[in-house]
């Protein structure tokens, strides 16, 4: 699971905003 890309970071930053 290193090679998460940025897009999956931003959607759950996105999420916990929620």
């Amino acid at each position: 699971m290193e090679t998460l890309p940025q897009s999956v970071m931003l959607v759950l930053l996105v999420i916990s905003s929620l």
